[in-house]
């Protein structure tokens, strides 16, 4: 009896006691989706490199910290993870984060991720070479990540299934030698910039960067990065390997959210428009530069819909960004080809949203589809997706959702009336006051649009009614100054 308390008492000590385990770097569920071939090196020439890779094998729909930093091989079976700075990429925040002290407890200094019902998570990752010894062009470079739980106990160090290669910024063509390049765009800050040496994208990327301007500044960047990209919206920077002869064939833009490509750019020979020549360089850190004409990175379509309106189809697009948009052609099919129905102007170059609308008039019972076809100064075509319509008498009031919205400082609204009516269209604001009358009066059947100005009111939530015999119908729009 005495031997079984005693038993027991061990037992419970052992449960109830911490153990600390010394996690090993393993190379293990840490899987590379995209990884660049080439990265940098130096002290005072630092670029940061960035991946996308799954971690996996972790707790279902779970909050993690972590941070990455780059390893050689010898570091695999340590404790130690490596030598860089972290670059934490976290889709869910403003701005990226910048660090050079790495750490699961303090707060700036680690990122966070979360798994998803079976336990992984892919994403973007980052970090910055240093003058440590393991940033030696030539070597290869293993990317790491230090994980920790919700509140930064360490889980587990994990090294990826792939490496990168380090080269030095040099001026003769050398395996291990290489050039800096960088852009100017209108693509999307903290997005992600892939560089192919092949047209169609495919195989490891040359290198991996990201868009700027992410909130950050890293110290001792190379200079170039320092003086023309850091803080500039859409801009981008990274080396390449001065032993190329392909050259970079294309320059690919992918979003921060999902990894999918938003628009690309490529250069059949290597030899940009504007001149810049990416075969073989040898200007070490003098960069190649790619200008607006070479990859601008282009139009970016946020929003394509189509809605039938009594008896039109009202299609409305928004895009985030233009560069070179000629335009859009509108077009439409009733059973089998696609026929153009009428051309928009774009806005050639613009980094802000922008918000478009097409009224088709001439509707066919049926069933109809609706795509754009936007079309680049150059003439490079590209589509939309598909929007299928059926279209049949309408028979009840409709009052729409004003558009654009959030607007500044005017919106329209469209509504319907299967019958003639007297009618009321009236804006509040938030506690109820009437602020105007847009509408009072008798009208026939049919598709109205009214204009609303808000020009000499705040920001803020606002309502605006339509009341015709019985029916009344409440929508909100928002005014953003």
């Amino acid at each position: 009896m005495k031997k079984t308390i005693i038993l027991t008492l061990l037992v419970f000590q052992v449960l109830i006691t911490p153990r600390v385990i010394a996690q090993t770097v393993i190379q293990s569920d840490f899987v590379s989706d995209i990884i660049p071939s080439y990265m940098a090196s130096g002290s005072s020439t630092r670029l940061a490199v960035v991946i996308r890779a799954t971690v996996q094998n972790l707790n279902p729909n779970s909050l993690y910290r972590y941070f990455n930093q780059g390893a050689i091989f010898s570091d695999i079976g340590s404790t130690n993870p490596g030598a860089g700075n972290p670059l934490l990429i976290n889709i869910d925040s403003v701005n990226y984060h910048y660090t050079t002290s790495p750490s699961l407890t303090t707060a700036g200094n680690y990122g966070v991720f979360r798994t998803n019902s079976s336990g992984q998570y892919t994403g973007w990752f980052g970090f910055v070479n240093t003058g440590n010894a393991r940033f030696t062009a030539g070597n290869h470079i293993i990317p790491t990540i230090v994980i920790g739980d919700s509140t930064g106990v360490l889980v587990s160090r994990r090294a990826l299934d792939d490496s990168i290669l380090v080269l030095a910024f040099g001026n003769t063509i050398a395996p291990t030698q290489g050039t800096g390049i960088f852009g100017r765009s209108s693509g999307i800050p903290k997005n992600i910039v892939c560089l192919y040496d092949n047209l169609n994208g495919t195989g490891k990327p040359v290198s991996i960067t990201y868009l700027e301007n992410d909130g950050t500044t890293i110290s001792s960047s190379v200079t170039f990065y320092t003086d023309s990209v850091n803080g500039v919206d859409g801009r981008w920077g990274t080396i390449i390997p001065n032993q190329n002869s392909n050259g970079i064939r294309r320059v690919e833009e992918r979003f921060l959210a999902n990894g999918e490509i938003k628009a690309f750019g490529t250069s059949a020979t290597g030899l940009w428009p504007s001149g810049a020549n990416t075969v073989d360089p040898t200007g070490g850190t003098t960069p190649i530069i790619l200008d607006y004409i070479d990859a601008p990175l282009p139009v970016e379509l946020i929003s394509f819909s189509a809605t039938l309106v009594d008896n039109e189809v009202l299609i409305r697009w928004s895009t985030a960004t233009e560069s070179n948009n000629s335009g859009f052609e509108v077009q439409r099919k009733h059973q089998n080809d696609f026929q153009s129905i009428g051309f928009v102007r774009g806005n050639g170059t613009s980094v802000d949203v922008r918000h478009y609308q097409f009224t088709d008039h001439n509707l066919i019972q049926g069933n109809l589809t609706y795509r754009l076809e936007q079309i680049d100064f150059d003439g490079t075509e590209k589509y939309s997706n598909e929007i299928a319509v059926y279209i049949k008498a309408l028979e009840t009031f409709n009052l729409q959702q004003n558009f654009p919205n959030p607007f500044n400082p005017s919106t329209l609204i469209n509504y319907q009336i299967p019958s003639n009516s007297f009618v009321k269209i009236k804006v509040y604001d938030p506690l109820g006051k009437e602020i105007c009358t847009l509408v009072n009066e008798q009208k026939d059947a049919g598709s109205y649009s009214v204009n609303f100005s808000a020009q000499e009111l705040s920001s803020g939530v606002y309502f605006y009614t339509l009341q015709a015999g019985d029916f009344v119908s409440i929508k909100k729009m928002i005014l953003i100054k």
